[in-house]
């Protein structure tokens, strides 16, 4: 087996920490519901009486709920951190924005031999957990595993299943994937916006310009991918315009490190976009989004979005999330063959609930109890969901109700 060492006596499989929070309340209700029998599990948080709160509605949707274990856990101080660790298999920990609370928890789960899970998107606080804490994980035999929520564990995992299924069936490396993101209904949390409106501000100049910067220090570069999508843009496989993506930014930088450690193809161009339903909407929205970038890297301005916009703890009505659904397809084009043959291969995934939210509820949730319950590939680190979970972590998702279908397209 691949559990950490010492894994094996531990109290639990699998510690929600964050279980107060708006996500982390969903997440908790999932398990509730969906967790198998037997999983030894617990809630973590700063407030008892917040976490008996998520308890009972726990204990509403699942009776055995009741006695759901607590732990008191503050990012602030270490010692419980490390504690809530030592005491656990898998920490899933949606306490963000990472780059202001998530160190301490890495390094506590490293420390302290547990896999970790997170929500983050910010490229700056991967990149710095990669350069800090990837050798120390590996040593530890510990999976550090960032981006487990709709960012970007559909990117990454569709990447994955196109570049699997072209070396399985006909040995031949990818030229390009291209994910295009067909519908995405549903609101935005606070939170969301918190960890958005730091990986603006806090992102390195260089990193910010490098498509590149979250590989490994000695894979080969891929091919020059020219600056972020910020206009509409015509895609020529489904002959429809598109706009920019707004967590390209980092959903195509973890999966372009996964590229370089599965070994997808060394001349791979991977981009991501959102299909829109004509040109007007696409220059709308682009030019929306860049006003929204603008905004958020000036401090003045910046202030000004934050009182309009929903606070950290705040997040879309059940409602919505409920009625919510997203689809996203990779475009994969393989290299020639032995014939002088290049195939089109499409990988199409699909939630019935809002991305954000309740969607990525599920997302993490299964990330977990993939770490906690199933057989991985043996790969330690500050690693990708497809590099940490694989195979394994797809059969999950589509028995936890999403669709994964790759397509040969000839």
């Amino acid at each position: 087996t691949n559990n950490p060492p010492r894994a094996m006596s531990r109290q639990f499989d699998l510690v929600v920490y964050g279980a107060t929070g708006f996500t982390g309340s969903l997440v908790v209700e999932y398990l509730a519901k969906a967790a198998p029998a037997g999983l030894k599990w617990a809630i973590a948080g700063r407030s008892e009486a917040k976490l008996k709160k998520v308890r009972e509605t726990a204990s509403g949707l699942n009776p055995a709920c009741s006695d759901l274990p607590m732990v008191i856990a503050d990012t602030s101080s270490v010692k419980t951190l490390r504690e809530m660790a030592a005491s656990t298999k898998v920490v899933l920990t949606t306490v963000g924005p990472y780059s202001l609370y998530g160190e301490p928890l890495v390094k506590a789960c490293i420390d302290n031999g547990a896999h970790y899970c997170d929500l983050t998107g910010e490229v700056n606080f991967i990149a710095h957990c990669i350069r800090t804490y990837h050798k120390a994980a590996q040593d530890a035999n510990v999976k550090i595993v960032h981006c487990c929520g709709f960012d970007s564990i559909p990117s990454d995992i569709g990447a994955f299943m196109v570049a699997q299924h072209a070396k399985k069936k006909y040995s031949v490396d990818m030229a390009s994937i291209d994910m295009v993101v067909l519908k995405a209904k549903g609101g935005v949390s606070g939170g969301t916006i918190a960890s958005a409106a730091e990986s603006i501000i806090r992102t390195d100049k260089k990193d910010a310009k490098d498509s590149y910067c979250l590989l490994p220090p000695d894979a080969k570069r891929g091919p020059a991918v020219g600056p972020q999508q910020l206009g509409p843009r015509k895609q020529k496989d489904l002959k429809r315009w598109t706009m920019p993506f707004v967590m390209e930014s980092v959903n195509a930088r973890i999966v372009r490190r996964s590229a370089a450690m599965l070994g997808y193809g060394p001349n791979m161009l991977y981009r991501e976009s959102q299909q829109a339903p004509n040109l007007i909407v696409a220059c709308i929205a682009s030019a929306i989004m860049i006003c929204f970038i603008v905004m958020f890297a000036m401090a003045p301005t910046r202030w000004l979005l934050r009182k309009f916009l929903p606070a950290p703890s705040q997040g879309p009505s059940r409602q919505t999330m409920k009625t919510g659904a997203w689809v996203v397809r990779h475009i994969g084009t393989t290299e020639k063959d032995a014939s002088g043959k290049s195939r089109r291969i499409d990988c199409v995934i699909s939630q019935q609930l809002d991305p954000g939210y309740m969607g990525t509820a599920v997302l993490i949730a299964e990330a977990a109890l993939t770490l906690a319950v199933e057989e991985t590939p043996g790969t330690f680190g500050v690693i990708q969901p497809a590099v940490a979970m694989g195979e394994a972590l797809a059969t999950r998702l589509s028995k936890a109700g999403l669709s994964l279908q790759v397509q040969d397209k000839e």
